[in-house]
């Protein structure tokens, strides 16, 4: 214990004279005798023990009243070596593949190292993105999913924007809000589940929503070209007094599958034929159906 504090009352001692040097360019520095050095005994760290402050880029080691500044090391030197050249414009170079760039501290910085470092082909901790991995796709039965002991093995790679899509599919089917995906819970899954995937805000999530609406009108539109429907309306009153209707659109297909699908659900003036058929005409004619 004693030689530490020794070390470190040494190296307080040569940054001062650092300090005093570059104070005033043009003053001399003056001879003084070097002062004694001083040992802090067991009582005296125990009333102020050292304790190391982390600032920005620095570590400040508190020692009694004495302060000593130590820059932090960039991680990214672990994988760079700097190569011998002019100091001007120094250069790394990568420790696994040889390529140099450039690494002024105050130009270049280490961002472009970082940068390259993740796309290197031979760090031998980056993630291919291409590659594939076998997992298990689950049977389909009627549309949902059905024993899960049972499917077939399929190669998929991790995909951002099918993740999102399934996560707007989720909001919308449990009727979730959209502040919903900025929960820290949820947020702490999806980053253990797939560190690679970042959740989208909830305004993300609302474009993507309707966006995802409107394509699945169109599909549903292709779908119902040519076919002869059966359509049901229904009617309801709300505890407000408010009258709504929604339109239901029934039809076989060519391979003898019974299929019905919501084609509106709107606000009514009132219950009256008249003006229920004024609303189903204007519904057939937004989805372009012409015949029934």
């Amino acid at each position: 214990m004693q030689v530490i504090m020794n070390m470190f009352a040494l190296g307080n001692l040569q940054m001062e004279n650092l300090q005093n040097q570059n104070a005033s360019p043009l003053t001399l520095p003056q001879h003084q005798p070097m002062p004694q050095l001083q040992t802090l005994t067991q009582h005296q760290l125990l009333q102020d023990p050292p304790r190391i402050v982390k600032v920005n880029n620095f570590k400040s080691l508190h020692l009694g009243r004495e302060m000593l500044m130590i820059k932090i090391k960039s991680q990214i030197w672990d994988h760079f070596t700097k190569l011998d050249g002019d100091p001007t414009t120094p250069r790394a170079e990568c420790n696994y593949c040889g390529k140099d760039y450039a690494c002024h501290t105050i130009i270049n910085g280490t961002s472009n190292m970082w940068s390259y470092l993740k796309a290197c082909k031979k760090f031998p901790f980056v993630v291919d993105k291409k590659q594939n991995i076998l997992v298990l796709e689950l049977n389909k039965v009627g549309g949902e999913l059905g024993d899960p002991s049972m499917g077939t093995l399929k190669a998929i790679s991790y995909d951002y924007d099918e993740c999102k899509k399934a996560l707007v599919k989720m909001v919308i089917i449990d009727e979730l809000p959209f502040n919903f995906v900025e929960g820290k819970r949820l947020r702490l899954f999806s980053r253990t589940l797939q560190p690679r995937f970042d959740v989208p805000s909830r305004f993300t999530i609302m474009r993507d929503c309707l966006k995802l609406y409107v394509e699945e009108k169109e599909r549903l539109k292709r779908a119902l070209k040519g076919q002869r429907l059966c359509l049901i309306t229904d009617t309801r009153t709300s505890i407000q007094n408010i009258n709504y209707m929604s339109l239901t659109a029934h039809w076989i297909d060519n391979e003898w599958n019974l299929h019905k699908k919501i084609l509106n659900f709107c606000q009514v003036s009132n219950h009256m034929g008249e003006t229920i058929g004024q609303v189903i005409e204007n519904c057939l004619l937004d989805w372009g159906i012409n015949k029934l």
